[in-house]
């Protein structure tokens, strides 16, 4: 135990045969702003390869196998972090059902069970582990939850229906949990990124893509960093005052409908 901060970042392994994402980037913001950084993801082998690239860097990380979906193994490794280290400062909710799972579909061709499942992990995967890191903050009086939303929980999310669905509800849900957990010294926000160079976007149709940069400002596909830099100003004294908030990282984006 000790005073450094912790902060544990949900799917932020590092998978074969795909360029590093989201996750692993906000993983290293977090390391790079003095945090002990627990990385998570389903399997333990792509959150070791992420924490052996965040320590060649310099960064104090370990990892752990978290199933956001069960809730059991959630209170688990949370209690046992919270038992090492005597605190939760963070905690960013990146795990998600990607759409790369079952591709770009109508919702009435998409089976009801897969459905259930980009549900399970992207909305309630990270209702379970935020349920689980609550007490902690609480007890402490502080603490910066984050949630790794989308612009598609603004917008029409045609052939992405059920993601658009999860996302905008983890909008709703950030403003309601700050709303109660503010007066217990908890700020919660979400980061709702647009097109980024992720495994994702590698395997969209290419005509899907250059419509979403048509109707963006910059007209390009934004990086992981520039998601994480904003994760970072969110966790920082600078945003001292800044809760409930949803705040779009897109390059000026205005749909794809």
């Amino acid at each position: 135990m000790g005073d450094k901060p912790i902060a544990l970042v949900t799917g932020a392994g590092w998978w074969p045969d795909y360029d590093p994402g989201i996750g692993l980037a906000l993983a290293r913001e977090m390391g790079e702003r003095g945090h002990r950084v627990l990385v998570t993801d389903r399997e333990l082998a792509p959150a070791q390869r992420s924490v052996e690239q965040l320590k060649s860097e310099g960064l104090d990380a370990r990892a752990a196998v978290l199933d956001v979906t069960d809730k059991a193994q959630c209170k688990a490794v949370l209690d046992k972090l919270i038992a090492a280290e005597g605190r939760l400062d963070t905690l960013v909710n990146a795990a998600a059902l990607t759409l790369a799972r079952w591709g770009l579909k109508q919702f009435h061709d998409i089976l009801p069970e897969q459905c259930d499942q980009e549900i399970e992990v992207t909305l309630k995967g990270a209702l379970n582990v935020t349920r689980a890191a609550l007490p902690a903050m609480y007890q402490r009086g502080a603490g910066s939850i984050i949630f790794i939303s989308s612009v598609m929980g603004y917008e029409p999310s045609p052939q992405m229906s059920i993601y658009g669905l999860s996302k905008a509800a983890l909008i709703n849900f950030t403003m309601s949990l700050a709303a109660e957990a503010g007066p217990r010294g908890i700020r919660v926000n979400a980061i709702c990124p647009g097109v980024i160079k992720t495994r994702v976007t590698n395997r969209m149709p290419p005509a899907h893509t250059e419509k979403f940069l048509r109707n963006s400002a910059l007209h390009r596909v934004g990086e992981p960093a520039e998601i994480a830099k904003v994760a970072g100003f969110l966790v920082s004294e600078a945003a001292s005052f800044v809760t409930g908030q949803a705040i779009r990282v897109d390059g000026g984006s205005m749909g794809i409908v």
